[in-house]
């Protein structure tokens, strides 16, 4: 998208100023000018909220600079980096970020993004790792833009230029419902989904010995989810750069359908 939303910036703040984001070493703490280092930071996150994100980053530098550990302005200046496409920039922050905070989710989903943007494929599993493993102890909630209720967080963020992007989601658990390996929205200017590719799991497959995929498109006109069109079938299921070539394809060459069904009522699978 083009900026978060301000559910999403809020909720970050929150949990920044609640937790600190100012770090000093404690022979040289000085309340006033911690007070003064927070006061900024909100200053900088309301920047964000309005979509000002070029006079926020100047904010954020500036607190860097005379407080390289401040956690929150590690986090936005990286965030606002990776949407910009500095994808090394952004992998620099945020690699400072979780040196302060390993285990923090939040940080390791921006860290992932910033590095499948780099192709970093190693370094990509090994946060996969951290972050699967933090899922299941219950340490992953949801956040609007990274992480949602239907324990999925979003992997790839791919600028199109114009405002537009392609958001890839990845799911924890693609044997729960709603039986979704990995789920692709193209974004428009505005913001919204035009275009909906999952690749799902079917549980109820004929064969017992054998998974069953398919990767499918949730068709949506005029912003409403009105007919599914399943693409391909397959016995395994593809990793992630072959199947982010398949959506990437689809999106660009919709193909022909192999079976296509209207849809009423709400579809099972979430929106990012």
């Amino acid at each position: 998208m083009k900026n978060l939303s301000a559910l999403f910036c809020l909720a970050l703040a929150a949990l920044f100023l609640s937790s600190g984001t100012v770090t000093v070493h404690a022979q040289t703490v000085d309340p006033a000018k911690v007070a003064a280092l927070q006061a900024r930071f909100k200053g900088g996150v309301e920047l964000f909220n309005a979509g000002k994100n070029d006079e926020a980053l100047k904010i954020f530098e500036a607190i860097l600079a005379e407080e390289p550990k401040a956690r929150g302005s590690l986090f936005f200046s990286a965030f606002i980096q990776l949407r910009k496409g500095q994808y090394e920039t952004a992998a620099s922050l945020i690699d400072r970020f979780l040196e302060l905070e390993p285990k923090d989710f939040k940080g390791i989903v921006l860290a992932i993004q910033a590095n499948q943007a780099l192709r970093r494929t190693a370094k990509v599993e090994s946060l996969r790792k951290t972050l699967f493993d933090l899922e299941r102890a219950g340490s992953v909630t949801a956040v609007p833009g990274l992480t949602d209720t239907h324990s999925m967080y979003i992997r790839e963020r791919i600028l199109l230029g114009d405002g537009r992007s392609i958001i890839v989601g990845e799911y924890f658990d693609y044997k729960k419902e709603p039986f979704v390996v990995y789920l692709a929205e193209q974004i428009d200017t505005t913001g919204n989904p035009v275009r909906r590719l999952v690749l799902s799991y079917a549980p109820d497959a004929k064969d017992a010995n054998a998974e069953s995929f398919a990767l499918s498109e949730y068709v949506i006109v005029n912003g409403e989810v009105k007919q599914i069109n399943i693409y391909r079938q397959d016995s395994t299921r593809p990793d992630y750069e072959t199947c982010r070539r398949w959506m990437l394809e689809a999106i660009k060459n919709p193909p022909k359908p192999i079976y296509s069904a209207p849809i009423t009522g709400t579809p099972a699978i979430p929106k990012q």
